[in-house]
């Protein structure tokens, strides 16, 4: 009996298929857009032309094609985004990313509304007559409304009267009526 020799074979253990997520910026601010790149390395396929898929919160958002290099990457554009987090993925061949977290800040916007003698349009009052004059100032989500300077202004004479909002976001002004006439006022806030 003789022994039989088989031809030789070479095996090349790699790293397993890797797929990196980056993305940048990792904070948005009202609204903003966000590139994001998968990075494929390792694995036994060539890295190039793979068909990477992003997610969003669990829910696909797009594919993508990698380049030479093993990279593909994507665009996200977010608007009037309200404060939370989102969480991003990618995955090529089976493989699913490390997790990237953008932080989304919702833009707080204020609006200013004045009332005069309990009205917020026309209101008529007697010749010398003292009435109240609220300044309102209102953000669209929960913000600080405490001592934000705020102004009154009477644009016929072009007096003012200056003041600073209170816990709820108010300011109160007397308002002094010693001759007739049409009278016309407006606020102004200098908010966060």
């Amino acid at each position: 009996m003789a022994t039989v020799q088989s031809n030789q074979v070479t095996v090349d253990v790699v790293a397993p298929l890797t797929v990196i997520l980056s993305a940048s910026p990792t904070s948005i601010t009202g609204s903003g857009t966000v590139k994001f790149t998968a990075t494929l390395s390792g694995g036994t396929a060539s890295l190039s032309g793979q068909t990477v898929t992003f997610y969003r919160n669990g829910t696909q958002v797009t594919t993508q094609t990698t380049n030479s290099s093993g990279v593909a990457t994507y665009s996200y554009s977010y608007s009037n985004v309200s404060t939370g987090i989102d969480a991003w993925t990618a995955s090529a061949e089976g493989v699913t990313s490390n997790t990237v977290y953008i932080d989304l800040i919702a833009r707080v916007t204020y609006t200013v509304s004045l009332e005069i003698n309990g009205s917020t349009t026309t209101t008529d009052v007697t010749e010398g007559s003292t009435v109240t004059a609220i300044v309102t100032v209102t953000p669209n989500q929960t913000a600080q409304v405490s001592n934000i300077p705020v102004v009154l202004i009477d644009k016929t004479t072009g007096t003012t009267q200056s003041g600073t909002t209170d816990t709820n976001g108010t300011a109160t002004f007397s308002i002094t009526f010693s001759s007739t006439g049409v009278y016309n006022f407006v606020a102004t806030a200098m908010v966060p």
